[in-house]
């Protein structure tokens, strides 16, 4: 496997089946599986919001995997193509969709994000932590 690199950090991994993102960062991914360029472009307001959308800017003629990694803190999420609810194989940590993309095609991830927590308040990835001294 190999890693797509954004300004030193990791976003995902690309290997002959296709594209699969680790963490989630507004971008632009440029890659290419077997021989053949796939771009994305991830759109975010995480970790604010849970609703990430990944949207195909190139790709070639044929099927190829696009794997989303479901964080361990999320309990639900919905995944959608083009605006439609997606069937997708769930593999371990990720929701795997494996289809024939055409540029332009939307995938609309949204992570749950309830507060949860009882010393602490957590909101997906982020703890909001709070003192008794700075509290009324």
């Amino acid at each position: 496997m190999r890693q797509i690199a954004l300004r030193d950090h990791y976003l995902g991994t690309i290997d002959q089946t296709g594209v699969h993102i680790q963490l989630y960062a507004a971008s632009n991914i440029q890659a290419e599986v077997n021989g053949h360029p796939i771009g994305l472009r991830i759109d975010i307001d995480y970790p604010w919001d849970g609703k990430v959308l990944v949207r195909v800017e190139e790709t070639p003629v044929g099927e190829w995997t696009l794997s989303l990694r479901i964080p361990k803190w999320c309990t639900q999420f919905d995944l959608r193509v083009n605006g439609e609810f997606a069937a997708i194989d769930r593999v371990d940590r990720y929701a795997v969709l494996r289809r024939a993309w055409h540029a332009g095609d939307g995938v609309g991830l949204n992570l749950s994000m309830p507060v949860r927590g009882c010393v602490a308040l957590e909101r997906g990835p982020l703890v909001y932590c709070f003192e008794g001294i700075d509290q009324p």
